[in-house]
């Protein structure tokens, strides 16, 4: 984890600039989460609420990566279920089963996934040249540091499930859910597969399992498998759609042939 500041010395060194008590303690750690949200997402500045849930025993963070840890981690929601492993199919595949994507208006990394009614929620993610940097030390900071939580790693856990190919990416940019300055869908999927996901970790109470748990139960219904079947065999290349169509057409001219044939025969 690379060197902070203390805010405690950048709160003094404010009081001593502009005077006693200039900025309270929610204020910085709102000013922080200000200037660094933008490295990682949008989704802390979505409404008035105070950004940054800190302890009420110290409600100073402890530095400026504490400061956006907390901001992006927003409202720590406990899982329902029971703490089973799943699998996710990835973002493609849940497209061909029926499953829309829609941008977070919710605040946080884990508490802006959400799945209802076939649409999984999810918020903002930017990627510029420093998102391995950032995400690295936000996960670093959640592994040393007790009682930080997990909300960063089972995010990046969650992405990792999500995204396999550049395929993915590109249907998750779309959506407006993925904003890259990498200068490719490829160099996305291979920081979050090859890099990002070697310490990735979700804690058994992350409601995140719970959304796992929900888009699995989904994507078993025998319908959503009979279409994410048809979509992936017919009509993931427009040539296989067009033959599809053809055989179709063909099949139903054999047919009214047949009838034309058949009726006047009957009818003498």
């Amino acid at each position: 984890m690379e060197n902070q500041l203390p805010l405690i010395l950048l709160r003094r060194l404010i009081n001593v600039a502009y005077g006693h008590e200039c900025l309270d303690d929610e204020s910085i750690n709102n000013l922080m989460i200000c200037c660094l949200c933008y490295a990682v997402t949008y989704t802390v500045l979505v409404d008035n609420d105070p950004l940054c849930l800190v302890e009420d025993d110290n409600p100073l963070c402890l530095h400026p990566l504490h400061a956006l840890q907390k901001g992006t981690s927003g409202a720590r929601r406990h899982r329902r279920g029971l703490a089973t492993n799943f699998v996710m199919p990835c973002a493609a595949e849940l497209h061909e089963a029926g499953i829309h994507f829609k941008l977070s208006d919710r605040k946080g990394f884990v508490g802006g996934v959400s799945f209802e009614g076939g649409v999984l929620s999810i918020p903002r993610v930017l990627f510029w040249d420093n998102a391995e940097r950032v995400f690295l030390n936000l996960m670093a900071f959640e592994r040393l540091h007790p009682g930080a939580g997990n909300e960063v790693m089972a995010f990046v856990y969650f992405m990792d499930n999500l995204i396999d190919t550049a395929k993915d990416v590109a249907l998750l940019r779309s959506k407006g859910i993925i904003t890259s300055g990498l200068g490719s869908d490829e160099a996305v999927a291979k920081l979050i597969n090859k890099i990002l996901t070697k310490g990735a970790v979700m804690s058994p109470d992350s409601s995140i399992r719970d959304v796992l748990r929900e888009i699995n139960a989904h994507c078993k219904k025998p319908w959503n498998k009979w279409r994410a079947t048809l979509m992936h065999t017919y009509f993931s290349n427009p040539w296989v759609f067009i033959s599809l169509l053809a055989a179709i057409i063909l099949l139903l001219a054999t047919l009214m042939q047949t009838i034309y044939t058949v009726v006047p025969f009957y009818n003498k």
